[in-house]
Formats: C-alpha cells, structure tokens, sequence
C-alpha cells in the first residue's frame, strides 16, 4: 500500500510542476504582450507629439508666407495698413496754434496782410496780431476771415471781450468804402445775433489762435476794394474784394437780413 501511495505522488508530481510551469509561461506572457502594448502605445504617443510639434513649427514658420486664398496675409495687410495711417494722422493734425473750420485748419500766419496792437486792457500786458486771410463773395453775401493771436505774460485763458477790455466792440470788424460814404456791418437776421464770431465765445492761451468771420451785404457799387478795421486796432487800407464770377447786388428786405448799411 504504502509503495503505490508514493508511486502515485511522484507521478502526480511532474503533472502538477507541468501545470505551474504552463502558468507561470501564461502570466509571463501576459505581461509581456501588456509591456508591449504599452511600449508601442507610448511610442505612437510620441509620433503624435513629434508630428504635431512639427506641424505647429510649419505653420509658425509659413505665417508670413503668402498663402493661395491670401487669409494668413489679411492680419499683415491690416496691421501694415493701420500704421501708416496713423503715422500720416500724426503728421498733418494741426498744432494747438491752429484753429480749424468746415474748409480745414486756418494757418495765421497764411494771412495776406497783419497788424498788431496792444491789447486793450489794463489788467493784461501784451498785444494782438489780427491777421486778414480773404473778403470774398459767396452769392448775395461777402465772406471777412480775420484771425487774432495774442501774446501776454498773464496765466489762463481769455475770449475776444475779455481781451478788448470786456468790450466786444472794440474787437468787431466793419467794413468802410470811403469812395461812397458807406459802412457796412455784418449782417442780421430777423431776433437774433448777428452772422459773425461771438466775442464771448472761443477762449485761448497766450500764442494761441482764434478765427474770427462775419458775413455783410454784398457793396452796392461797382468797386473793387474796401477798408476793413476794428475800433482797437489799425485798418486795413484798400483791401481787393474777391468777387469770384459774382457781380455787385443788393440784397432784398425780405431776406430778414440787415444789411447794415446806412452807418456813415
């Protein structure tokens, strides 16, 4: 009995180390087929990387180049556009000096003639350069553009009124043709302020500009010049009338405008 109890163990014994050997090749196996698979997981990982890196440092390196449907140039053309204008914006914007008006900036030192006079007032030490630019006729009406640029010592900012001694009619322009005894104010519609600048209005710094217009009746006679003063300053002698393709005219009363004739 006892021979066949271990004949039997030492055969039942290579089939149980056949078995634990298959087992063990199995999970050896497995695991390396799991390594494997992970290797080659992570090396596609990596060629995806690589290829993407690549394909990103392509397309940094061709943004500059110019593409078939031109949509990566339009950012460069937008960018190169917008410079240049505002360069060009920089350069031709007037200084502070310079007043601007529906037809552009007015330079005073374009006027075709220049007194000077000092400044009418006790309280402010300096003079005005009161600049002449045109007289011309615009259809029943006669256009005078003045500027005045005054210097003074004294801080802050004054209008025409404050400068004229808190008199605004020493700084309103008339208009005299001597040769026929007539003055000529600007005009006035029916209730309200005259056609002119309000010497209340635009205040400035010392060396600053202030553009000053009025409109008058068109001259009843045939004359091609006129003196154009203010009370504070000197006038302007025999200044040419720019009549254009206009011709003299009279203005009709019911235009609700006075002329301001009569004022001899």
């Amino acid at each position: 009995m006892a021979r066949t109890t271990r004949t039997r163990f030492w055969r039942t014994a290579p089939g149980v180390a056949a078995l634990a050997a298959l087992a063990l090749t199995a999970c050896a196996t497995d695991d390396e087929a799991a390594e494997f698979d992970d290797a080659e997981a992570g090396s596609q990982t990596e060629e995806q990387d690589s290829t993407a890196q690549a394909q990103v440092a392509d397309g940094n390196s061709g943004a500059g180049e110019d593409s078939e449907d031109g949509a990566l140039d339009e950012p460069e053309e937008a960018d190169s556009g917008a410079e240049p204008d505002a360069a060009e914006g920089a350069a031709e914007s007037p200084s502070d000096t310079v007043a601007q008006t529906s037809e552009g900036p007015i330079d005073p030192a374009d006027a075709v003639q220049t007194v000077e006079y000092t400044i009418p007032d006790s309280d402010i030490d300096g003079s005005i350069t009161l600049g002449l630019h045109h007289l011309q006729v615009k259809g029943n009406t006669m256009e005078l553009l003045l500027t005045f640029t005054p210097e003074f010592s004294s801080r802050g900012a004054h209008n025409l009124y404050n400068l004229h001694g808190n008199n605004g009619g020493l700084a309103t322009p008339a208009l005299f043709d001597r040769e026929n005894l007539t003055r000529y104010s600007a005009l006035r519609a029916s209730g309200s302020r005259s056609w002119a600048t309000d010497v209340v209005g635009p205040r400035v710094n010392s060396g600053e500009t202030i553009v000053y217009w009025a409109n008058y009746a068109v001259p009843d006679a045939d004359i091609d010049t006129i003196s154009v003063g203010i009370p504070a300053a000197p006038e302007f002698e025999d200044v040419e009338i720019d009549w254009g393709d206009g011709e003299p005219s009279n203005l009709d009363d019911d235009d609700g405008a006075d002329s301001g004739e009569g004022d001899e």
